[in-house]
């Protein structure tokens, strides 16, 4: 009887020192931990998502952020644009990359606005971004316009040194060139609301009302 127990303590230790190591060198990620979808570098706001920018990581369940996605669920964000700029290593979420804005819907089409006519614009204007165009007498809003093109004088696009991707508002510091003027995807009526505002009020004046382009988030 004796060396029966001694037999059954030998198992149970064994047992205990096996489920132990188990615990430390995998049960404790599979219980307390979940796979999430990260960013492998900085992806700057307008990148599109290709797989080379993504990566897996473990993250403790608590610490997953709402709405994180799994490594399995790449496939929804892929040839999609980041809605914002990503740090490396941090989690993507299912509105971190949206479909590509620069679309041209049914009965839009793309407009120039005249250099002459803008009278205030920033100098971190970059295709893609949302403006809000006002009349700058009166500052009634004339409407919210994606930008499709933003032109230098011989036609090529302003774009930032560092990067073709638009990025936040305060980290354009530098750009290809100087911006002459400015395209926007609208409906014909919408520009047409524009030209007219434009208009001088009366036969004497030379010049009518500029606009006043401001950028806004979407």
């Amino acid at each position: 009887m004796g060396k029966f127990r001694i037999i059954i303590s030998i198992i149970l230790i064994i047992a205990g020192a096996g489920l132990l190591i188990f615990w430390e060198s995998a049960g404790r990620e599979a219980f307390l931990t979940e796979e999430v979808l990260v960013a492998a570098t900085p992806i700057p706001q307008g990148t599109v998502a290709t797989p080379e920018l993504f990566e897996t990581a473990s993250v403790l369940k608590e610490n997953r952020m709402e709405n994180a996605l799994r490594p399995e669920e790449a496939d929804r964000i892929l040839g999609k644009t980041a809605a914002y700029t990503l740090s490396a290593k941090s989690q993507i979420s299912r509105g971190a990359f949206v479909e590509d804005p620069l679309r041209i819907k049914a009965g839009q089409s793309l407009f120039a606005l005249d250099p002459e006519w803008i009278t205030m614009r920033s100098s971190a204007l970059r295709r893609g971004d949302m403006v809000a165009i006002y009349e700058d007498r009166t500052y009634t809003l004339l409407g919210a316009f994606r930008v499709a093109f933003v032109k230098d004088s011989n036609e090529g696009e302003v774009q930032n040194i560092e990067s073709s991707a638009p990025g936040e508002l305060l980290d354009r510091t530098n750009a290809t060139s100087v911006i002459s003027h400015v395209e926007i995807i609208a409906a014909p009526e919408e520009y047409f609301r524009i030209r007219e505002a434009v208009k001088p009020e009366s036969p004497e004046e030379e010049k009518g009302p500029g606009l006043i382009l401001v950028q806004k988030e979407d």
